[in-house]
């Protein structure tokens, strides 16, 4: 029971954690679906930096649905986040990604075709983020988008972000 009431205080928090890092600020029409998808990636790497910092295995999750399940079912985000995060600016699904780098990383990789709708594995106008794990465990990330949704300042969030594994930050 207490385990369990720890894991709901820790979701809130994390919940808290991505929202605050996902940012607002005014846009034009012609850029809203790059802003969007910039701000959905940065609410993925903030959220699963903060999962990971809580020490969630980060890696247990297969899929884009399974990680937005896990999330909705603990409270980490709401139905209504949900709907929002789900998919890019340009209404596709993000393409979720697994993958073992040469250097032994393991890499979750979550994918916007971009503006032209092709998947390009990342490359191409391909919008990502992506959080690399080390053998120690440790996450670290980047989001990769176009260069003007770059300019649309979001602060970065931090994989120390967030105190729930017991210590006063």
């Amino acid at each position: 029971m207490l385990m369990t009431k720890h894991i709901r205080n820790c979701c809130k928090q994390i919940a808290l954690v991505a929202l605050l890092s996902s940012g607002c600020a005014t846009i034009s029409d012609e850029n809203q679906a790059d802003a969007q998808t910039y701000s959905n990636l940065r609410t993925y790497e903030s959220t699963l930096l903060s999962l990971n910092k809580a020490g969630f295995d980060i890696l247990q999750f297969k899929s884009l649905e399974g990680f937005l399940e896990f999330c909705t079912n603990t409270g980490v985000l709401t139905k209504l986040d949900y709907l929002r995060i789900n998919r890019d600016g340009w209404g596709n699904v993000f393409t979720w990604v697994n993958r073992v780098s040469m250097d032994g990383e393991r890499e979750i990789w979550i994918i916007s075709s971009g503006r032209n709708q092709i998947l390009e594995n990342g490359g191409g106008d391909d919008m990502y983020c992506k959080v690399m794990l080390d053998k120690s465990g440790r996450a670290t990330s980047n989001v990769h988008a176009s260069a003007w949704a770059r300019s649309f300042t979001i602060p970065k969030p931090s994989a120390t972000a967030g105190a729930c594994d017991g210590s006063k930050e």
